[in-house]
């Protein structure tokens, strides 16, 4: 393994522990007599999720620099955030096994494996420019469920908590 190499896998294990490890913190408590003047309104569903009996869905539906990279059947898009050198971080959540998302992809790039424990597995979409490029262009797939499935990554939206045992993120080619 080269030295990119590994500083790729060092880099995509760094990023997805620090994006995915951290924990949002509770929202605030709801009043138990709300006046009909502070009763907040549902904030808007922002979220992309494909249909549960079909197939998987192309990201072009999410952003269209996700064209042509299939997002996992079932998968919510949680949030995407900017990284060096023009490139987006686009992170989804799924209550699907760690086996089966790592399953899907497997069928479709070269998977490696980045960490036993938690399981975490890399899927390349193309190869990586260090002269233009912060992060390979990839999917990684993260077992939130490891060890313990209460653990799982929680993911916040106004006053709406939902948690996920896979999180996906995928990093375009551009």
């Amino acid at each position: 393994m080269n030295v990119t190499r590994i500083a790729s896998l060092v880099a995509a294990v760094g990023l997805t522990t620090s994006l995915l490890g951290a924990q949002a913190p509770p929202p605030p408590p709801v009043q138990s007599t709300p006046t009909p003047a502070a009763t907040p309104k549902p904030a808007p569903q922002t979220t992309a999720t494909a249909s549960t009996s079909g197939g998987p869905f192309d990201g072009g539906a999410v952003n269209p620099r996700l064209a042509g990279v299939p997002i996992y059947t079932g998968a919510a898009f949680l949030q995407s955030f900017d990284l060096d050198r023009g490139q987006t971080v686009f992170v989804f959540g799924t209550n699907d096994t760690y086996a089966a998302v790592v399953g899907f992809y497997k069928n479709k790039y070269r998977a490696q494996e980045v960490s036993k424990t938690p399981p975490i597995q890399q899927f390349d979409l193309g190869s990586f420019d260090s002269g233009s490029m912060s992060q390979r262009p990839s999917v990684v797939v993260k077992d939130f469920a490891w060890p313990d499935a209460s653990a799982a990554y929680l993911h916040v939206v106004g006053a709406k908590q939902t948690r996920y045992v896979t999180v996906i993120q995928i990093i375009p080619t551009r």
